[in-house]
Formats: structure tokens, C-alpha cells, sequence
């Protein structure tokens, strides 16, 4: 980690960023199991119209791809252009900012 500490997070306080992350990007949301679950899907509710907003703008985005995924798309199309064999990088994806997210998202309890 280069020295740097890394930022831990409450277990409750990090399935809730993973659950609006995924409700940001129009995926259905796991119920909290928490005993705290009207009140964060009261929340999710409220932001719900912020959240399609967002979607919105990203299904505008769609198909456009970052300067290093670009770089990494004309790679492959030119590596492959010989096979026939068309690969696509997804374009829908979720930031994994935090430590640990993408080990929650893989295998969760």
C-alpha cells in the first residue's frame, strides 16, 4: 500500500456505500440486514429520482470510454482484426474505490 494507511470502514457504514453505489448505477439493492432496513430504504427512496437521473446520464455515456480504455479497445480490435473476433470492454461498470469493495461484491456473507 506504498505507506499509505488505508481508510477501514464499519462493516454497516461500507455495505451501505456498495448499496448506493450499485442503486447509482440502476442495480437492484440488497435489503440491509442491519435492523436499521425502513430507515436506509427510505433513503435509497429518497434519492431514487437523483439515482435515475444519474443512470440517465450514463446510459447517454454509454459507449464512450475513458483516454486508457480507449487505448486498450484499439488494441485489441488491431490484435484481433485478423480473427474476425470483436471483444468489447464494458462500459457500465462501478468504481471500486474503497478497499476490500470488490472482495464484498464477489463474496459476500
Amino acid at each position: 500500500d506504498n505507506g499509505k494507511a488505508v481508510e477501514q470502514m464499519d462493516p454497516h457504514s461500507f455495505h451501505r456505500l456498495i448499496a448506493v453505489k450499485l442503486a447509482s448505477q440502476g442495480f437492484e439493492v440488497p435489503q440491509a440486514r442491519n435492523g436499521n432496513e425502513v430507515a436506509e430504504n427510505q433513503v435509497l427512496q429518497l434519492a431514487s429520482d437523483l439515482f435515475r437521473r444519474y443512470a440517465e446520464q450514463s446510459r447517454l455515456l454509454t459507449g464512450h470510454l475513458n483516454p486508457p480504455d480507449r487505448r486498450i479497445q484499439d488494441f485489441l480490435d488491431d490484435a484481433l482484426a485478423s480473427t474476425g473476433v470483436k471483444v468489447e470492454l464494458p462500459t457500465n461498470v462501478i468504481n471500486m474505490d474503497r478497499y476490500g469493495m470488490a472482495r464484498k461484491l464477489s463474496l459476500p456473507d
